[in-house]
């Protein structure tokens, strides 16, 4: 028996499945690598960094870039993500998702990292060179013990 092949989903298509309705409301899916994946609720130490992340780069980054939190980053034909912070060039057009960023934040738990699947894959790849992104940072929810000194060093960078 012939081995089946799974067809990977562009980008293109995903945004007409959008466009068009397909998702179901409350349905929280990502194009990732060609698939679809089911994204996890977050918790209140995920929402809690990136509230934080927010606050300090939308002051520091006015005028000069544009904050996107959560929104579609066009990450090449295969993966539209929606990481948990973009910094994007202020000149980024507003009619079509961007496709570079000068930096991605993904806020991940540590599990997710030490584990094997889509997220850990995910997470990796939302701010690789291929995407058009000059940095990526991954950052542990509130009240891990890397959380304080991330929030510190961030302020410092700000004061530079």
């Amino acid at each position: 028996m012939a081995e089946l092949r799974v067809r990977p989903l562009r980008r293109i298509e995903y945004e007409v499945l959008v466009e068009q309705g397909m998702f179901g409301e409350g349905e929280h899916v990502q194009l990732l690598d060609g698939e679809l994946v089911e994204m996890s609720p977050q918790g209140a130490a995920h929402a809690a960094v990136v509230e934080s992340l927010t606050e300090l780069l939308v002051p520091a980054l006015l005028g000069k870039a544009r904050v996107r939190v959560q929104l579609p980053f066009a990450a090449g034909d295969a993966s539209e993500p929606e990481p948990d912070v973009a910094v994007v060039s202020a000149a980024t057009t507003r009619h079509r998702h961007p496709d570079s960023a000068l930096l991605v934040i993904e806020v991940a738990d540590i599990s997710c990292l030490s584990t094997s699947g889509g997220r850990r894959a995910s997470t990796r790849k939302r701010g690789s060179p291929s995407t058009g992104s000059s940095g990526r940072l991954v950052i542990p929810p509130a009240g891990s013990p890397i959380d304080d000194d991330l929030v510190r060093a961030l302020r410092d960078a700000d004061q530079r």
